[in-house]
């Protein structure tokens, strides 16, 4: 006779004991419905204390279990047991590990250090309870599960009395894996060689899922959709390669929904309860949500729920980028959640602007909920990814038509309205405030309508029952575990099925890179400027290639920025955005450089360079006009230079003109400038600055010219004008009718819309999606699938900047050459581009750029090399010895122990500063990461309090002049702050600078750069590349170190790929 098939779960949370999330509703709902389906069932659970309140006291079995090899074996559990229903619930307990206030992390959030150790014990102890017990087969939730499939295999023998399981692996979020560093691998107890790209290692760390991945007999993802998305690139978390080799073993299998607790018929928290036969208490629900929550009485206003996390997976970028319009056309929300800071605030912000309309509700209350489900109109939901999603389903059952985004389990569970037989929702595809305005325009024009209430009825009638899901696991067993008539082995026994790690190398390391929001700017969005497609899917027009080659007249491109500029007054700018705007777009500068960096005539048609070097001479082009027709005249570049010097201006460029003694208009076309004397590069200022409009800036008062309506209003004669400026949403530039022929006439584009969106994930989203044509800053584990991908490239090119350490001379540690040069031999910087680069960088020489001045950098000085020994050598040399053996080197009883600082919240920099310490460490320096926020940061730099620190340096133009930088009449000044004083080096640059003429002044500027590299005072890192992710429709975005606008008016689209 055969028996049942034995299942235990393994989970790291489950109801009734336990909970903080999706998992745990899992646990409680489904094991349920596999014991009706005629399985024997149980559950192991950390014995977390407290329980929750109300869940059954487990009584103590007397029995303990402990986990195999290594340091978990060194654990030994209690095993302590409960009956909740059909389901036999099986706690392990280790009070060092689970008495806590916390599951996972602290009060504050903060992961426990120790979570590596407290689930590799607890997965070795439930697979030891399983093989005690006989299960046939084990059944995996998520990383803290995922090692019992890999101590499964890595069991070369069994003790009698126990025997082999099969093992099942569901993956609920693959955004969580479970990642350790690679120093906790000898205390796992696994086998030495299985830590490789073949095996746990990802990236240098131990990555918990992929072993699960790798060892488990079957897979499970918790929807259909989500199994497809984790495949690919933009979903796979870096693992897309390693389930890509699973894939025949991958299952997507929905979650299901607990109706005995999800049901408005049944519901006890709600005002009336009410069912698809007759939906009049509904009504009620929605005045008694109103009435709770402060918000306006009327039933007439659209109310959309919203119970989640307040993440960027949930889609708060989206929601706060397009709820405002709606709030203000009379929409009303209802908000429930918890989560980052940044979002919070921004919901916070929204509720303030609109009271009556927004009501929030901080943490998470289950009746609340409960109301909102049962109150609401409709549900939002546009997640970034879902992997199944649980309240699109409640909100189905309780007629709350759900507007959600396509992907995972949404798309599993609603149907578009556009549908009029299956249709439950509204569902639109790409992750943008653009596509959600659409959705709710769609779902607004529907409200109260009777297609509303078809909507409604045909989703109360769905079955997400766990039922269902109970079902589909179950054949799934039944596939691993064929039917039993005794003891024996179930199957074949769980083992390493040779599943390769191959192309993970290729992958980025990380799924999602932290980034900071500016929350003012997603909140105060107004409009959804871009048209909508009636299509649910969110389709634009054929992109099929057009006109071949020819550049071509019209279109509109969108280009994704993070943040608006600050204005366009060349007199106030400061952001990067609002230069290359100026410079490229709007105004004119004098003279300007090509792509060989040779100066060409611009709004000077000629110029006259005295032989002595003392003056310059500028004729202008009599055909140039301001955007209201006024020529422009040598009168607007002696106003624009005379105001530039006025303090009470404060602008922010003034060195430009350092070398400038005074400036005569000798005509209306004809300016000179005379300078204190020769010195090098004299015409390169006059790239910099763009002129102004006399006529409408003379008037303004100096400490007025921040806030001047011309900033966002300007009036210029560039090959742009500003259309519309939409605060913190969208500029629109169009083509200047009046821009001369010869410099290429009006720009190509009908329209340049430049959309703000304020944060890096979306952008790239949105990039990949269609929404923008061009974005800036691709991360460089982005580039390379951004690359590949048939409808994209990147655009990369060699900027001005490089990023470097400071050592502060001043400091005792730091006074000797020796000492510094030591230092930069022991930094591995090859490695570090590779690793954090992924090879977009090269290694750093010195402060002399090839991309600013190519003709001055010494061909035959070579970076330094990674030499540990050497550095050894010269540390020795110093006097730094490791004197009493504790692996840190010191001198005089003081051990070689210091601070790096940098600014937090700049990923890249952070792991610089990680990677010095580890390099550092191997030749017994001591270096503490020190991260703190950007003010205080840049405050302690420029009072030179601190001891090293990691940033970058950018130039602002294309002169070569490290003199504020390296210069000793500098140190007390704001950019020396290495204190750094070299005579020899500040005679070169003396000299150098005085120098006009460049193959003069060349040798000079070598033996200064050699100077430098030697004594060290910087240790130069590498030389940065801008990444600049582009759409292949459009066309001629030639690049380069002038800046990612220095082509926008050559920009075009071919007319058949046109789509706004």
């Amino acid at each position: 006779m055969s028996r049942a098939r034995r299942i235990l779960h393994v989970a790291p949370e489950g109801l009734p004991f336990s909970k903080t999330g999706g998992l745990a509703d899992v646990i409680g709902g489904l094991l349920p419905e596999l014991a009706a389906a005629g399985l024997e069932v149980a559950v192991a659970l950390p014995a977390y204390r407290p329980w929750i309140e109300g869940a059954p006291e487990p009584r103590h079995t007397g029995r303990h279990v402990v986990g195999n090899g290594g340091a978990p074996s060194a654990h030994r559990f209690e095993v302590l047991e409960a009956q909740v229903g059909p389901v036999r619930y099986l706690l392990l307990d280790q009070p060092a590990f689970f008495e806590r206030a916390g599951l996972y992390a602290d009060a504050a959030g903060r992961e426990f250090g120790d979570n590596w150790l407290r689930y590799a014990s607890f997965a070795a102890a439930a697979g030891e309870l399983a093989a005690q017990e006989g299960f046939d087969l084990v059944h995996g939730h998520d990383w803290q599960a995922a090692l019992v499939p890999v101590y499964e295999s890595a069991r070369q023998t069994r003790p009698a009395g126990t025997r082999r399981f099969a093992t099942f692996l569901t993956i609920h979020n693959l955004a969580y894996q479970g990642a350790f560093p690679a120093a906790v691998w000898p205390a796992l107890g696994l086998p030495p060689d299985w830590f490789g790209p073949e095996g746990l290692e990802f990236y240098g760390q131990v990555n918990y899922l992929k072993g699960g991945i790798l060892h488990a007999q079957a897979l499970g993802t918790v929807s259909p959709t989500y199994a497809r998305e984790i495949l690919t690139v933009e979903h796979g978390a870096g693992l897309e390669g390693v389930l890509g080799q699973r894939r025949g073993a991958l299952h997507g299998i929905l979650n299901g929904v607990d109706y005995a607790e999800w049901d408005p018929r049944t519901d006890r928290h709600i005002a009336e309860r009410y069912g698809p036969e007759d939906l009049a208490g509904k009504a009620a629900c929605k005045a008694d949500l109103q009435r709770e929550l402060g918000l306006l009485r009327d039933p007439r206003a659209p109310l959309a729920g919203i119970v989640s996390r307040i993440v960027e997976q949930k889609g708060w970028p989206v929601l706060l980028g397009a709820a405002a319009p709606f709030v203000a056309r009379g929409m009303q929300l209802a908000v429930l959640g918890a989560g980052e800071a940044r979002y919070e605030e921004g919901v916070r912000l929204l509720a303030r602007a609109f009271p009556g309309s927004i009501a929030v509700r901080f943490g998470m209350d289950p009746a609340l909920a409960h109301r909102i489900e049962a109150g609401a109109d409709m549900f939002l939901m546009p997640s970034r990814f879902e992997p199944c999603g649980l309240n699109q389903m409640y909100s189905l059952r309780y007629g709350t038509v759900p507007v959600v985004r396509q992907t995972g389990g949404l798309a599993d569970t609603v149907m578009d309205a556009s549908d009029p037989a299956e249709g439950t929702g509204f569902v639109f595809q790409d992750y943008s405030a653009q596509a959600l305005g659409c959705a709710l325009d769609r779902a607004v024009a529907s409200f109260g309508t009777p297609a509303w209430r078809a909507l409604q009825r045909r989703g109360m009638l769905r079955d997400f029952s766990w039922r269902r899901a109970a079902a589909a696991y179950a054949e799934v067993y039944r596939s691993l575990v064929p039917s039993q008539t005794g003891d024996g082995p179930p199957g074949s026994g769980s083992g390493r099925d040779g599943a390769s790690a191959a192309g993970e190398r290729d992958r980025p390391r990380r799924g999602v890179p932290r980034n900071v929001l500016s929350l003012a700017l997603a909140i105060l969005t107004l409009a959804v400027t871009l048209t909508c497609s009636d299509s649910p899917r969110g389709q634009g027009a054929d992109e099929s290639a057009g006109s071949g080659g020819q550049a071509e007249r019209g279109g509109t491109a969108v280009f994704g920025i993070y943040e608006e500029p600050d204005g366009f007054n060349e007199f106030v700018k400061v952001s990067d955005m609002a230069n290359q705007i100026c410079d490229h777009m709007l105004f004119m500068s004098l003279i300007r450089y090509d792509a060989d960096l040779r100066y060409t005539p611009y709004l000077a048609s000629s110029w006259e360079l005295a032989e002595n070097g003392s003056s310059v001479t500028f004729h202008l082009r009599p055909d140039v006009r301001w955007g209201d027709g006024t020529p422009v005249r040598a009168g607007d570049v002696l106003f624009t230079y005379r105001t530039a010097l006025v303090e009470a201006v404060a602008y922010p460029q003034r060195a430009y003109f350092r070398m400038v003694r005074a400036a005569e208009e000798l005509d209306s076309l004809t300016v000179r400038f005379d300078f204190t004397g020769p010195h090098a590069e004299p015409l390169d200022p006059f790239t910099q600055w763009s002129v102004m409009p006399r006529h409408l800036l003379e008037d303004v008062p100096a400490a007025g010219m921040t806030s001047a309506p011309f900033n966002r209003a300007p009036v210029g004669n560039g090959p742009f004008r500003l259309a519309s400026w939409k605060a913190n949403q969208s500029l629109v530039f169009v083509p200047n009718p009046d821009f001369p022929a010869d410099l290429g006439g009006p720009a190509l584009l009908d329209r340049l819309v430049f959309r703000v969106i304020p944060e890096q994930t979306t952008l790239i989203t949105e990039l990949r999606g269609g929404g923008v044509d061009l974005t800036r800053g691709v991360p460089p584990q982005e580039a390379r699938a951004i690359d590949a991908a048939p409808d994209l490239r990147v655009v990369e090119y060699d900027d001005r900047s490089f990023v470097y350490i400071a050592w502060n001379t001043r400091d005792a540690l730091f006074s000797d050459p020796r000492v510094r040069l030591a230092l930069s031999l022991a930094i591995d910087r090859e490695q570090l581009v590779e690793a954090l680069l992924y090879g977009y960088g090269k290694v750093a020489v010195s402060y002399v750029l090839p991309e600013v001045a190519p003709w001055a950098v010494d061909p035959d000085l070579e970076p330094l090399p990674y030499a540990p020994d050497s550095a050894r050598a010269l540390l020795a040399a110093a006097g730094w010895s490791d004197h009493d053996g504790d692996g840190v080197l010191d001198r005089d009883g003081r051990p070689f122990r210091f601070t790096v600082a940098t600014n937090k919240g700049n990923d890249l920099r952070e792991d610089i500063a990680v990677i010095l310490q580890s390099d550092l460490r191997k030749v017994g320096v001591q270096a503490v990461p020190q991260l703190v926020e950007w003010t205080v940061f840049l405050g302690q730099i420029n009072d030179k309090k601190f001891q090293a620190y990691v940033s970058s340096w950018v130039y602002d133009s294309f002169k070569l002049d490290p003199s504020d930088v390296f210069h000793s009449r500098a140190i007390e000044g704001k950019y020396n702050r290495s204190s750094y004083a070299n005579p020899a080096a500040d005679s070169l640059m003396d000299l150098a600078l005085a120098t006009p003429d460049r193959d003069a002044a060349r040798p000079l500027w070598y033996r200064f750069q050699r100077i430098v590299r030697d004594e060290a005072p910087y240790t130069f890192l590498y030389y940065d590349r801008e990444r600049v992710g582009v759409n292949e429709r459009l066309k001629a975005t030639e690049m380069d170190a002038r800046g990612y606008l220095v082509n926008a008016a050559r920009w075009w689209i071919p007319s058949g790929q046109r789509r706004f």
